[in-house]
């Protein structure tokens, strides 16, 4: 006959069984946090420049809710990337430098982990315009976004030689994107004819 003692013993037994194992206080990890309450890791640094040459960009700060040291990972837009740097502290500014050897339009992407492999979502593309060195000669149509380093003009009856390597074409409408810190020429209000850095950046042949 099984005494109520044993039915209790019976009973904690299962329960022991049963029961989900007890789990670190690690299992659980957070993604990355970052202040202001955001979800996204942030990228600052030059929207323009020239190719073969170097450029550093800020990362962060950067918080981790438990204080954990934290690893970045980029996404330079001419398929390479990073690769996983750190660790840095938590709430710790870091940098990054990179090249890019041919001219175009870069998106640089960011995401941040922590040091439990906790990943934070990809930041928004920061937008990097690569130049090269151009001969221009053409008519200005208008003048569109000038911002500090770079200004982009619409152009008709263009020509645009690129220097490295060598390309010749001639457009019936083009929009380019030239550096403000370097001309060797004729800028008129009207008509360009010019050595430049340039980049373009939607065209009509």
């Amino acid at each position: 006959m099984i005494k109520k003692r044993d039915y209790l013993l019976i009973i904690m037994l299962v329960i022991a069984i049963t029961a989900p194992a007890a789990t670190s206080l690690h299992n659980d990890i957070v993604a990355p946090i970052l202040p202001d309450d955001t979800t996204q890791p942030t990228i600052d640094g030059p929207h323009c420049g020239k190719i073969n040459t170097n450029y550093t960009f800020t990362i962060g700060p950067i918080t981790d809710p438990d204080g954990d040291p934290l690893y970045f990972f980029l996404d330079w837009g001419d398929g390479t990337t990073s690769g996983w740097l750190g660790p840095y502290s938590s709430g710790q500014t870091s940098t990054a430098t990179h090249s890019w050897s041919e001219p175009s339009t870069y998106s640089i992407r960011l995401k941040v982990k922590d040091a439990y492999g906790a990943e934070s979502n990809w930041s928004e593309p920061f937008t990097i315009y690569i130049t090269s060195k151009i001969i221009l000669i053409g008519f200005v149509q208008s003048a569109g976004n000038q911002n500090e380093g770079y200004a982009i003009y619409n152009m008709s009856i263009a020509l645009i030689i690129k220097l490295r390597p060598m390309d010749l074409k001639i457009y019936s409408s083009v929009q380019v994107l030239l550096l403000n810190d370097e001309f060797h020429g004729m800028l008129g209000s009207r008509f360009f004819a010019v050595v430049t850095w340039g980049l373009v950046l939607s065209e009509e042949e």
